[in-house]
């Protein structure tokens, strides 16, 4: 029971996709006696249909999953009927998921009308079946191991119809699903991480999956939760997640530390989010087993809360002459920059993506300095400045790096990021060739190497400046 409520807590959602799909035809109205497993209408609407195997015989007992938020799943009666609650405004129904364990029957349907009957057709499933283990090949029991799909407009699951925990032996089974789907396999354990293989059931019968291998959770993280004044904050949620990692949640303490036990070594994501309406909530990400992380929120009100938008958006610099970096307060000797191409990104302290980018070009910095690339950055939203240079500190942030002067009180013709031609997309980026002419403005960080490629320029242009 332990392991059941963790799955439920940490596994992803499960996700339907109609594997073996089968085209909804119109028909006379079915009968609408059908035999329903805690089911209660919450539209309109009632969708009914009928189930048959090849032969065209009715089959009773098999459930009826409507997806992706459709409920509790019903059962066909004796002639193989059933009724469910159509969509509302707060229910999407696109497809039907038909299942027959006792007899490794299964069908998916896509829900075109729900005014006309369904007809499913059931067929042989598919039995997927394999092993979990520790890292030493050890087999661990009670893991839970469910099939996953990405359907191409939404995401949906089977639930408890499916799942299973492993057996003493590491072992699980997962039997009657539909033909023709590229499934993936789902697998956490208390006390370990998780993991995903993905399979494609190109055929019906049983198919052996390769071991799956669970990482073990016995790392803690743990650290502090600080306001924009540097101020511990008491009572705020923090959770932890991320790729192989088990979800978790604690509570600040009375000084705003916490300790999240039980994670898995690398990368950890953790989100700070307080009750209280007047915060904002922000994330950031560590190691497993690092001690000494700092998190931050930030009021919802006051300074940052809310940009007055230009009336008009702010002009591109490509083409031109990059402004002066000392509009960034940005010092730097005229003979650093001179004859080198320069990067500066625009981004902002409490946002994931602004502080992955920061890191990101602090780890190729060197790099980039061969190539005679100078990286400045340049914060733009309200923050402490104690707690940025703190943040520098921590990250081995070595370029220069400044905190621009309060957006939110200057009127949209005197903020610095609209002269600098900033849009919304966050970080943003600027990138000049060697005479400091823009030549890309706006691209994402994967762009780059594409971007330095061709910012180098043309030998006529290199000419003319080295006649300048």
């Amino acid at each position: 029971m332990k392991t059941m409520k963790l799955f439920f807590l940490m596994a992803p959602i499960f996700i339907l996709f109609i594997g073996q799909v089968c085209k909804v035809q119109s028909a006379e109205p079915a009968d609408k006696a059908a035999v329903q497993s805690g089911v209660k209408s919450e539209g309109k609407n009632i969708i009914c249909g009928e189930v048959r195997d090849q032969t065209g015989k009715p089959i009773s007992g098999v459930l009826i999953l409507p997806e992706p938020e459709g409920g509790y799943p019903v059962k066909t009666d004796e002639a193989g009927k059933f009724e469910l609650a159509g969509p509302s405004e707060n229910r999407l129904i696109m497809s039907i998921f038909a299942r027959e364990p006792n007899r490794n029957l299964a069908a998916a349907v896509e829900l075109n009308d729900c005014n006309k009957p369904v007809h499913i057709i059931l067929s042989e499933g598919v039995i997927f079946s394999g092993r979990v283990t520790d890292p030493q090949g050890k087999p661990i029991a009670g893991a839970s191991a469910s099939p996953v799909v990405d359907a191409k407009t939404y995401r949906a699951g089977f639930g408890y119809t499916v799942w299973k925990p492993t057996d003493s032996n590491g072992c699980y089974e997962i039997k009657t699903l539909p033909v023709g789907a590229e499934y993936g396999i789902d697998v956490w354990a208390n006390g370990y991480g998780g993991d995903q293989i993905k399979i494609i059931a190109d055929k019906p019968g049983r198919q052996q999956l390769k071991d799956i291998v669970l990482q073990p959770a016995n790392l803690s993280v743990s650290g502090i939760v600080l306001d924009e004044n540097l101020e511990p904050v008491p009572g705020v949620s923090v959770q932890a997640s991320g790729e192989h990692q088990p979800y978790r949640e604690v509570e600040t303490d009375s000084k705003g530390k916490f300790k999240i036990d039980g994670v898995c070594n690398g990368r950890v994501s953790l989100q700070a989010r307080p009750s209280d309406k007047v915060w904002k909530s922000h994330g950031d990400e560590a190691n497993g087993g690092e001690s000494d992380v700092e998190l931050y929120i930030t009021k919802l009100t006051g300074p940052g809360s809310c940009l007055i938008p230009a009336k008009n958006p702010p002009a591109s610099l490509v083409g031109k002459k990059l402004l002066d970096l000392d509009d960034l307060n940005i010092y730097l000797v005229k003979k650093d920059i001179q004859g080198k191409r320069v990067l500066v990104c625009f981004w902002n302290i409490y946002h994931d993506k602004s502080r992955d980018c920061i890191r990101q070009l602090a780890a190729r910095s060197e790099e980039l300095a061969r190539k005679n690339i100078v990286i400045v950055a340049a914060e733009f939203w309200p923050c402490n400045e104690k707690q940025f240079r703190r943040w520098l500190a921590k990250n081995n942030i070595k370029f220069p790096a400044s905190i621009l002067p309060d957006q939110w009180q200057q009127k949209p013709e005197q903020r610095t990021i609209d002269r600098w031609g900033m849009q919304n997309r966050v970080p943003w980026l600027i990138l000049t060739d060697s005479r400091h002419i823009v030549t890309a403005e706006g691209f994402y960080l994967k762009e780059l190497d594409e971007k330095i490629e061709k910012s180098v320029p043309k030998p006529a242009a290199r000419k003319e400046a080295k006649g300048n």
